[in-house]
């Protein structure tokens, strides 16, 4: 094989991993572009928040188990949800990233889509995403903005035409999840019985843990397990509650709205 083809081989396999940039909304107005890439437009998600945020493993998930037997209600699944897209108030490379985003913004990104066109590379219109807040009071108001090429902003045709369709990012994300498990926990700040406890845990369920680590002799962690499996089985008798996802009825009459009247004034000024 001669040099050429190894390089184009190699880069290859490096574009294709464009997801490793993640794109992340700073305070105040933000304008986007949503990029398809494969056959969807968004993937769906179920994340645990530990000291970052960690895939679901799906059926035996192994974090849920943790979950709920230490407690840790607030590293409980949630929908997420990712989408590629370019920012258009940015000239950081790659163009291309991938945004993550919870079940408000799906909400308020579905009542613009019910009306307008933001997929169409060529045609689709952007949004803007408005940040209020910061930390666990952060907020976001998604608006539609008016249609943009993508295809005529310098870099992007060569980002998209070698970017790994979306679907592959699902899969992906799992597997770089399992691979960074324990680091996410031990950077977590934890009691050091309950922290052991886990590291037992998944060293039972083959997740290379050194001895180093554990920080119990042998007896306490094995008799830690125990009590925890029997409280465990415990609450897995009893029934879950659903949880409720949604906001205030002011808050979300008052976005429909706004992005109401700015889908009709984008229609207006298009014709």
């Amino acid at each position: 094989m001669s040099f050429e083809k190894w390089k184009e081989e190699f880069l290859k396999q490096v574009q294709r991993v464009n997801w490793m940039a993640f794109w992340s909304p700073k305070p105040g107005k933000n304008l986007v572009k949503i990029v398809v890439k494969g056959n969807l437009p968004a993937v769906n998600l179920q994340e645990h928040f530990l000291k970052w945020s960690c895939a679901c493993f799906g059926p035996g998930c192994v974090v849920c188990d943790i979950v709920r037997r230490f407690g840790l209600s607030e590293a409980t699944k949630r929908d997420m949800y990712y989408s590629y897209v370019v920012d258009l108030l940015s000239n950081e490379t790659p163009r291309i990233k991938l945004w993550g985003y919870g079940i408000t913004v799906a909400q308020q990104l579905a009542t613009i889509v019910d009306q307008l066109d933001i997929f169409t590379p060529e045609t689709g219109a952007a949004i803007q995403v408005v940040r209020h807040g910061s930390g666990r009071n952060t907020r976001y108001q998604i608006l539609p903005d008016k249609p943009i090429n993508i295809f005529e902003i310098p870099g992007v045709q060569e980002e998209y035409e070698s970017l790994a369709p979306l679907e592959e990012f699902a899969e992906q994300r799992i597997q770089d999840s399992k691979a960074s498990l324990v680091d996410n926990i031990l950077q977590m700040d934890l009691a050091p019985d309950i922290l052991n406890s886990i590291l037992l845990l998944l060293k039972d369920r083959g997740f290379e843990i050194s001895d180093d680590l554990l920080v119990a002799t042998p007896q306490e962690a094995v008799e830690q397990v125990k009590l925890q499996q029997q409280e465990f089985e415990q609450a897995a008798s009893q029934p879950e509650q659903a949880p409720t996802v949604g906001t205030t009825p002011g808050q979300t009459f008052q976005t429909t709205t706004t992005v109401a009247d700015l889908i009709k004034k984008l229609k207006t000024s298009g014709q």
